[in-house]
């Protein structure tokens, strides 16, 4: 015999008789929407769902939780070379389906849960995604990836594992976290911080919106082959800027700043620094525009000398207010 209980739109339990398994007879069914959806795993499994696993069953293209432990949001794709977290009761998930799917669970009831679960899905992504993971390969060891939006200039890291990351953005409001058409920049720090490979660039596509992930290969560990001061950022500025450069050998780093007079309006001192790329804002060399005198510098061209053994390079930025 079988027994309907309606709980909200087209989500509905079912209590089934069955005498060999009868904490395990009931039946959940949700409809989940193209694009992402927020769930919750309604009843207890007989054998317990892996982030893998529950991508099978829902013909998910990812999945994405947050780590209560460390408030970050952890994503998973079909690249991974392990089942991922596990699916716990009372937890929130969010998938990501390209089209209609009705989900079913089988199940006991979790102990102290709530017996339905809380289904949100929302209307297909069509130019941007509150949820979105960059996932990929990189040489093994101990690794950070970090992956920056430049339109928004947010950050999501992780850290390699088995050759393995996967870095996550999202946004439980629900706004657009990625656009299509953003420029992603990810970059690979060796566990003392040292850049270990040149950032690659990628821009977001439809396709990718749609999966909510977009899968990446990296170069392997690679440093530049010449040193060389790039273009500061941003470039007008007011009141303050980063210079960016790279170096293929460590040493003492130097960056003088000159007005259009060749007086010398600021030395930076940086430091040693490794060879590698000094490219982001964590790394880059900073200048507040002010002088000497701690005085703002006023509107104008100013020049910036980088000296680093024998390497000598100058570029010219633009101060406007």
């Amino acid at each position: 015999m079988v027994v309907g209980n309606e709980v909200s739109g087209t989500t509905t339990i079912y209590q089934i008789d069955s005498p060999s398994e009868e904490n395990f007879s009931h039946v959940f069914f949700t409809t989940l929407k193209p694009g992402l959806n927020m769930i919750s795993l309604p009843l207890m499994p007989v054998i317990p769902y892996s982030a893998r696993s529950l991508m099978a069953e829902l013909g998910a293209t990812t999945v994405i939780h947050l780590d209560s432990d460390t408030q970050q949001f952890v994503g998973y794709t079909a690249d991974a070379p392990d089942d991922g977290f596990s699916i716990d009761g009372g937890k929130g998930y969010i998938v990501n389906v390209t089209q209609y799917k009705e989900a079913v669970f089988v199940g006991a009831p979790w102990t102290n849960l709530p017996s339905t679960a809380p289904s949100a899905p929302v209307s297909p992504q069509l130019s941007g995604a509150w949820g979105f993971v960059v996932s990929g390969n990189f040489e093994e060891g101990n690794y950070l990836v970090s992956v920056r939006n430049t339109r928004t200039d947010a950050t999501a890291t992780d850290y390699v594992r088995n050759g393995y990351f996967a870095a996550t953005f999202a946004d439980l409001s629900r706004s657009n976290v990625v656009e299509v058409g953003d420029l992603i920049e990810i970059s690979v720090y060796d566990d003392v911080g040292n850049l270990v490979s040149n950032p690659a660039v990628h821009t977001v596509t439809v396709e990718q919106i749609n999966q909510a992930f977009l899968s990446v290969t990296l170069n392997t560990r690679r440093l530049p082959s010449i040193s060389a001061l790039l273009q500061n950022y941003p470039n007008p500025f007011n009141p303050e800027t980063w210079i960016p450069y790279q170096l293929n050998e460590g040493g003492q780093v130097d960056i003088n700043i000159y007005d259009t007079h060749g007086r010398l309006v600021r030395t930076l001192e940086i430091g040693y620094r490794e060879a590698g790329f000094h490219l982001d804002r964590s790394r880059a060399a900073y200048w507040d525009g002010r002088n000497t005198r701690n005085e703002q510098v006023a509107s104008g061209v100013y020049f910036y000398q980088i000296q680093v053994g024998a390497h000598n390079a100058i570029r010219r930025m633009l101060v406007l207010k």
